[in-house]
């Protein structure tokens, strides 16, 4: 639908001029898409030698599990920490936090520390890591990364090639 109004005579505008409000409608869909799908390629880890039992920790600080640990994940079957509630996304499992979760959403955001068996749970492969809201679950500090700690490690790198020179 459209509404046309004019001016009226004793106006500044001129004479010919119509303002036409128009109404739309949103007919868009919305999906949860996997963000480490969606990674841009300045956010995806560089290999480094920071090996261990379940996984590794890129230049950031950021777990990333391996192969072998994916393979002790996906063995058992979808298991979160207690905060998180896990969720299946094209065959693969995600632990996320629903929106009145509240607890959950302060350790999604890296304001709150998991429980000491929540992290155990994690090290022997018997949970999933959290999806954080700011990168990957920090495995040494045993919380996801904080909003400004993924700022401080992307401006911690030149961002142009004369900065290299």
């Amino acid at each position: 639908t459209s509404t046309v109004i004019r001016a009226p005579s004793g106006s500044r505008i001129k004479a010919n001029t119509v303002v036409e409000k128009l109404t739309f409608q949103n007919h868009t869909e919305c999906l949860c898409v996997d963000r480490q799908q969606e990674m841009m390629p300045r956010d995806r880890p560089y290999p480094n030698n920071d090996f261990d039992h379940l996984g590794r920790t890129d230049f950031r600080g950021y777990y990333r599990p391996d192969s072998e640990s994916a393979k002790v994940v996906s063995s058992n079957s979808c298991r979160c920490t207690s905060q998180f509630s896990s969720r299946h996304a094209d065959g693969s499992c995600i632990c996320e936090c629903f929106d009145k979760q509240r607890d959950c959403l302060r350790l999604k955001r890296g304001k709150d520390f998991l429980t000491h068996e929540d992290r155990m749970c994690i090290l022997r492969g018997d949970c999933m890591s959290p999806s954080c809201e700011f990168g990957s679950y920090l495995r040494k500090q045993g919380r996801c990364p904080r909003k400004r700690e993924k700022f401080e490690a992307l401006y911690q790198y030149p961002l142009h090639d004369e900065e290299y020179n």
